[in-house]
């Protein structure tokens, strides 16, 4: 390509002589120029032969061109002039004197968060009046973000909108389906997957990238290649920002967690949702489970937080241990109940004289559990020519066994529901972490000694025992706070109790919910995962390879996952093209779920405990 760029330099393009060469980007080469007669200096880009040779992509670029053109925002390049000449097709516009964040970043590594919030916020301003009328960057990323020098001091300009889609106004013969444009390391899941209904909160995604960077170093995700940048922004869960620069604001890490959730409609809704939390990013604040401890609203000094870190930590973490501990010795801890229509269809089940009618009219008393045997019957692994509609036909066709697993799923799919949208998006990590094992575990496993249905549902209820056990943390930890009169206890004390006792909390509820010993066994930890004929060997090998993947429940991968999983790979005679195999059948099974990831808002089943 340099070969026939080279010779630009010293042509005349409408008015204007390209001078030098300033850089490259997504569609073609910017020139520092000067005008012919008027001495005036611009900047003229010039697409690419092979963007050139590419008629819609020539006429969108005009046409997005002029829309932003009319945008009139300090914070987008002005456009002087468009056109074609001798098979050239340019635009003139203001010439910048600075650099792009990507340089500055290079050169300095990382911003101080007052810095990066500056930037943003004025980078923010300008996609606001963009997004206004109706444009989408789609290629936002530190080089397109030009840090411009003037005379008040330092402005953001927001570049090369040479992607950038036309939200309700595009031509549909200038789209192509899953056609994917961008820079992949800044691309949100939406623009990875190449999906064509992008809006503003695409945006917000690759901007929140570039904070992330700007703030701790470097970016999110980090991959050798294109298609796994792809698999980590559409599965991954990013760092927690403050594991890489600790002295981050709570704020600015809040701002940075929601930006970067991968679902839409778990970030801002707008980009000037996001300026507006820019504004009170560095206002001091104190973390929640500290502000209890507080009177009249004060800020604490370091010194009081070690005190009360201190204090929370011998009273209220040292008490909620001997509580939970005290309640599984006398087995005396409240645990959550299936619902009645679901246990008695179970019992049941269990019992080799029932009919299947008789599960039915047990079924049919709830109305919940009956839309989910229909839709299953009705799946393509279960589903025949003719649909069916009659809850008899449906527990017919699915059988004694597909239905105990999906009636044990669905009890408990509820217990990691929560009205509070914080622990909600907490239990939907842990939650898709589970299916994740269960769905490697019974792919794996296939054709080995233990029941697929087995491998399935142990996956599903391991991790089982850490919302039951938050929530009880939750209602124990309120009442302590009064008697005790400490504050309450910090997130990662919380997480440590939940870590210490989860297992044994599951392994009563399994057990509680009559489900096989072998299974109770596994989810309270009592298993040596060295046998290939055991369930816990199996359940072991998909938690290395949900793990190494990305589906950790919402924590960082942990050093030495890649070790981890070819340990257990060897041990259980496991293969890369096996698990690979999974892998495809796992990302089958979790694309309709990230449709529609929230819990149902329709009807709350309310929890009865046994």
């Amino acid at each position: 390509m340099q070969a026939s760029i080279a010779p630009r330099i010293g042509r005349v393009i409408g008015s204007y002589r390209l001078v030098t060469e300033l850089g490259q980007g997504g569609m073609g080469t910017v020139y520092y120029a000067e005008h012919v007669t008027l001495a005036r200096r611009a900047a003229v880009k010039v697409l690419d032969p092979d963007v050139a040779r590419n008629a819609d992509l020539v006429a969108r670029f005009f046409d997005e061109a002029r829309a932003v053109n009319r945008i009139h925002h300090a914070g987008i390049v002005d456009v002087f002039d468009l056109g074609t000449e001798d098979g050239l097709h340019f635009l003139v516009m203001e010439l910048l004197e600075g650099e792009t964040l990507g340089a500055r970043l290079e050169r300095v590594g990382k911003l101080s968060p007052a810095d990066a919030i500056r930037i943003l916020a004025q980078t923010c301003d300008a996609l606001i009046a963009a997004h206004e009328r109706g444009i989408v960057h789609r290629d936002l990323k530190p080089e397109n973000l030009f840090l411009s020098k003037t005379a008040a001091g330092e402005n953001v300009k927001v570049l090369d909108f040479g992607i950038a889609k036309l939200t309700g106004q595009e031509d549909v013969r200038r789209t192509q389906t899953g056609l994917v444009l961008g820079t992949p390391r800044y691309m949100s899941p939406e623009q990875c997957l190449g999906e064509r209904d992008l809006d503003a909160r695409s945006d917000v995604y690759s901007l929140g990238v570039v904070a992330f960077e700007a703030v701790t170093g470097r970016p999110p995700f980090i991959a050798e290649s294109v298609g796994r940048l792809i698999v980590a922004h559409t599965s991954e869960p990013p760092p927690q920002p403050t594991s890489l620069e600790p002295t981050l604001p709570l704020g600015v890490e809040e701002i940075l967690v929601r930006a970067l959730a991968k679902r839409r409609e778990d970030r801002y809704g707008t980009m000037r949702e996001l300026r507006c939390a820019l504004d009170t990013a560095l206002v001091p604040r104190v973390p929640a489970h500290l502000a209890v401890g507080l009177r009249g609203g004060a800020l604490p000094s370091p010194e009081e937080i070690v005190r009360i870190e201190i204090a929370q930590t011998r009273a209220v973490g040292g008490r909620l241990r001997e509580i939970i501990h005290a309640r599984l010795e006398s087995d005396r801890l409240p645990l959550p109940a299936m619902p009645m229509a679901v246990m008695r269809a179970l019992d049941l089940l269990r019992d080799e004289h029932a009919g299947m009618a008789q599960v039915a009219r047990a079924l049919e008393t709830d109305p919940l559990v009956v839309p989910s045997v229909l839709r299953l019957a009705n799946s393509a692994a279960h589903g025949a020519a003719v649909p069916i509609a009659s809850l008899d036909h449906a527990v017919a066709r699915l059988g004694a066994r597909a239905l105990r697993t999906l009636l044990t799923e669905s009890a408990a799919r509820d217990l990691f529901r929560s009205r509070d949208p914080a622990i909600a998006r907490s239990f939907r990590a842990i939650w898709e972490h589970c299916v994740a094992v269960a769905t490697l575990g019974r792919a794996l496993g296939a054709g080995s000694p233990v029941a697929p249905d087995e491998i399935y549902l142990t996956g599903l209820l391991h991790d089982v025992g850490k919302p039951v056990l938050g929530v009880l943390l939750l209602e124990t930890e309120r009442s302590l706070l009064a008697k005790l009169g400490a504050p309450a206890i910090g997130g990662s004390l919380w997480m440590r109790i939940i870590e210490d006792s989860h297992a044994e909390v599951g392994a009563k509820l399994a057990k509680r919910w009559k489900l096989p010993s072998a299974i109770v066994r596994v989810i309270g930890g009592s298993v040596e995962a060295t046998d290939p004929n055991d369930l816990g060997s199996w359940l072991a090998y998909a938690h290395a390879l949900a793990v190494s993947v990305g589906h950790t429940g919402g924590v960082p991968i942990p050093e030495g996952a890649v070790d981890a999983l070819g340990k257990a790979r060897e041990r259980m005679g496991g293969s890369a093209e096996r698990e690979e195999a999974a892998l495809a059948l796992l990302r089958d099974v979790l694309a309709p779920a990230s449709q529609e990831r929230a819990p149902r808002p329709t009807v709350t089943r309310r929890r009865r405990t046994a």
